[in-house]
């Protein structure tokens, strides 16, 4: 697949590792030092290497101190049925992950968890990313019969952090599929927290000529979004 973006690195991902042997030597638990990782670090700092020298060990501490989440740990989550793989969505085929935001029911969640569902989230797509060769995904996030019972900033916020920080250009787009005027009160409190970059990958979109517009297949898209792929199509995000 091709690279995250095309940037001429020259000598920066020898400068970055160079940098990470110095700040971060190796340990037990250190984590290797892989190229394209370490490339998607530099891209979301412009090439700097020393900046992503100080985003990538803060990726490490992040990593360190956060344990590996099991299904268990998120058990309220996988039951509201709320995030799947949809197979063939988008056109070049980059993998499409779909969430279907009024699923997420912000009293049913215990403490913490919706936090550890992100996480869980992430490492999973971040793993399927891997095994199939691809360094992106788009992501739809529906947001029809969107209310009160799903809106939760906090979580949001949070879940912006770990993609910006610790998951740096994974995400290729995100389509925002309907989103009802309760929608931009969420919007406003999380836009700032966005760099610029991040923020150009957001897309709306309220009709199947606008899916298809911005990159989906019709076909293969949610049919509650007027395409023909249907929930049983879907692959659910514990399975992925």
């Amino acid at each position: 697949m091709a690279p995250t973006e095309e940037v001429d690195l020259g000598d920066a991902l020898e400068e970055l590792k160079s940098l990470l042997r110095i700040e971060d030597p190796c340990s037990p638990d250190a984590a290797p030092l892989d190229d394209k990782v370490l490339r998607r670090f530099l891209v979301a700092r412009k090439g700097n290497a020393v900046k992503a020298c100080e985003m990538y060990l803060a990726y490490l501490a992040y990593r360190r101190r956060t344990p590996h989440v099991q299904d268990e740990d998120v058990r309220v989550g996988l039951s509201h049925k709320k995030t799947f793989l949809v197979p063939g969505a988008v056109e070049d085929g980059t993998p499409c992950f779909l969430s279907i935001v009024n699923r997420h029911v912000v009293r049913d969640c215990p403490a913490g968890e919706a936090g550890m569902y992100a996480e869980y989230s992430f490492r999973r797509i971040a793993n399927l990313l891997d095994r199939e060769g691809y360094e992106q995904t788009v992501f739809i996030f529906d947001f029809q019969h969107f209310s009160w019972d799903n809106l939760d900033t906090r979580t949001a916020a949070a879940t912006l952090k770990q993609g910006q920080d610790y998951h740096p250009e994974r995400l290729k787009k995100a389509i925002l599929f309907k989103a009802p005027t309760l929608f931009w009160t969420l919007w406003k409190l999380i836009t700032p927290l966005m760099d610029a970059k991040t923020k150009s990958k957001f897309v709306f979109a309220n009709n199947a000529d606008e899916l298809q517009r911005a990159g989906l297949v019709l076909a293969r898209a949610p049919s509650t979004m007027g395409g023909g792929s249907h929930e049983e199509d879907w692959v659910p995000i514990e399975r992925v």
